[in-house]
């Protein structure tokens, strides 16, 4: 879609989409993100907070990239403003990727409360670590490598549960 086209669907000028948005890029970004607030992050609190930690972060991930494998090419471009944006700390992108991950940290401590995990974990490591392997289970979805969005919700399970697990004999 256009930049014209999204002006003309809104009922604005091209100079007032442009106001906000730089380029159709950001502007894909941004409805992505509208799209997002719906899909996954109004539904945080529908995850049930009780069961294993693991099928909590799945449930949490799964229409996420659900919606990534619908939307591929707005995927890519949410992607891309993400790791080159030059806005500040308070854009929403940030907003809603912190909400996100404090919720992952939340649910940590909680499992670690429960028994679940080691009370020495550290919960911002862990949170660190999920990102990295939640954003490169994205890339499977946005470079179209894995067409399932479930075959790539089981990657990044495997992942998560050998880091959880731990790698030392």
């Amino acid at each position: 879609m256009s930049v014209s086209a999204v002006a003309k669907a809104a009922g604005v000028g091209r100079p007032t989409v442009y106001r906000r948005h730089q380029d159709a890029e950001s502007l894909a970004a941004a409805v992505l993100l509208a799209d997002l607030e719906v899909v996954a992050v109004r539904r945080i609190d529908e995850v049930p907070r009780q069961g294993p930690f693991l099928d909590q972060v799945l449930a949490l991930v799964a229409p996420i990239y659900h919606y990534y494998a619908q939307h591929p090419p707005m995927s890519a471009a949410l992607l891309r403003v993400a790791m080159f944006r030059s806005q500040g700390l308070d854009d929403p992108l940030t907003s809603q990727l912190s909400g996100f991950l404090e919720d992952i940290a939340l649910r940590f401590v909680a499992a670690q409360q429960g028994g679940e995990l080691r009370p020495s974990a550290d919960a911002a490591t862990f949170v660190g670590a999920f990102f990295a392997m939640y954003l490169s289970c994205t890339l499977l979805i946005v470079h179209r490598t894995v067409e399932d969005p479930d075959q790539v919700l089981a990657v990044l399970a495997g992942m998560l549960r050998q880091h959880l697990d731990g790698v030392r004999a």
